[in-house]
């Protein structure tokens, strides 16, 4: 038969018929002896279980430990000895509790009751090592149908650290981004605002409550929207990419402001999953640039109209600057000045002393003149022509 083995055979000889009594007495005896094989075979099933139980408790690689319902340790893998240090024999002298830190019973005392409700509890929870030492510990423990307790415990050392170390750098990042003079902000790819750094109540007056939600577009001048939009769009629609745009805002109090943006697309980082918009208050900076256009203008309206000739070089007495009056006393165009040697309006007779006392110029910046000192300097018209200066 499948699944039996054969123990022992016999045979039944007789010269007489069989009768109901020796036929019941037959099945009797062979139900008997199946019995006894099945159970044989019990044992030996029990047997192999049991084996590879063990097997699977010895190789594995977090510590597995078995308590009874004093919660003294019963049983201990090698995994789980040398986690914590100690021999199997010593732990099986020590009760749960001796493993654990006091001050962190009080904050997470056993979970007895969910264990008996049949839960499976899992926590983290420091253990004590021999040597004193706490080992971060993640614990999956079940009661089992005998009473017993059973605690498989990983170390999560390695994780813990990385936790710490992520947990540090965010810290770090965090506080750049809250500290920072300039504004972070990140969007989705129709321009609504998904995160907003406290940063911004010290440049627009808006809080993130203000903002988040909302569409960024909505915060920039009318005559300003359509141009960052269009930029925007471009940007969002390419992976990685960095734009940069200039525009005017409203802060809350009502201000016209002036910001410089640059937003750099990672829709593809799953860890940003938007667009991340840095942008700085630059108010300041244009009025100084437009101070400084209409000073140019200024001054440039007053060479433009000047009766003197205004010749300005640079470090290397090439020209630079020639204005219509200089145009007319020298009789050629600026076109064809700019970039050419200030010699060429020099005799040869003179242009050393005058490069010489050009250079002492451009070292001291002692303009003093003694009197005098020009009456011999002549210049010279595009024509050859010299003349007094």
């Amino acid at each position: 038969m499948d699944n039996c083995s054969v123990i022992s055979s016999f045979g039944i000889a007789a010269r007489r018929e069989f009768t109901q009594k020796d036929i019941r007495l037959a099945k009797a005896i062979a139900g008997h002896a199946a019995s006894i094989i099945e159970n044989l075979n019990l044992v030996n099933a029990v047997r192999a279980s049991e084996t590879r139980y063990r097997t699977l408790v010895e190789q594995a690689s977090d510590g597995i430990f078995l308590a009874n319902a004093e919660r003294r340790y019963v049983d201990v893998n090698p995994s789980g000895c040398a986690m914590l240090g100690y021999s199997r024999e010593e732990l099986l002298s020590l009760r749960m509790d001796d493993l654990v830190f006091p001050e962190d019973i009080l904050v997470m005392p056993f979970r007895v009751d969910d264990l008996r409700s049949g839960k499976t509890v899992v926590v983290e929870r420091r253990l004590k090592c021999k040597d004193g030492s706490a080992v971060p510990t993640e614990i999956s423990a079940k009661l089992l149908p005998n009473g017993y307790m059973q605690g498989i415990v990983r170390d999560i050392s390695e994780r813990k650290e990385a936790e710490q170390a992520l947990a540090e750098r965010e810290a770090y990042f965090r506080a750049l981004i809250e500290n920072s003079a300039e504004g972070v902000a990140i969007l989705d790819t129709e321009g609504i605002v998904r995160y907003l750094a406290p940063s911004e109540i010290g440049l627009t007056g808006y809080t993130p409550e203000d903002v988040i939600g909302k569409s960024v577009f909505q915060f920039i001048h009318p005559q300003d929207r359509l141009r960052v939009e269009q930029i925007f769009t471009e940007g969002a629609s390419v992976p990685g990419a960095v734009r940069s745009a200039e525009y005017r805002l409203k802060r809350k109090d009502g201000e016209l402001r002036y910001f410089e943006i640059m937003g750099h697309n990672l829709l593809d980082d799953p860890h940003v999953a938007g667009i991340v918009v840095n942008y700085r208050d630059v108010t300041e900076r244009k009025k100084a640039e437009q101070a400084l256009q209409e000073s140019q203008s200024r001054l440039q309206a007053v060479i433009s109209t000047a009766l003197n000739g205004i010749v300005t070089v640079d470090s290397e007495h090439r020209v630079i600057l020639f204005n219509p009056s200089a145009e007319r006393i020298f009789g050629i165009t600026a076109d064809k000045v700019l970039g050419q040697p200030l010699d060429m309006f020099i005799p040869v007779r003179y242009q050393k002393n005058h490069s010489d006392r050009v250079r002492k110029f451009g070292e001291t910046g002692n303009s003093a003149r003694k009197k005098g000192l020009l009456d011999s300097l002549y210049g010279r018209r595009a024509n050859g022509e010299e003349f007094p200066l």
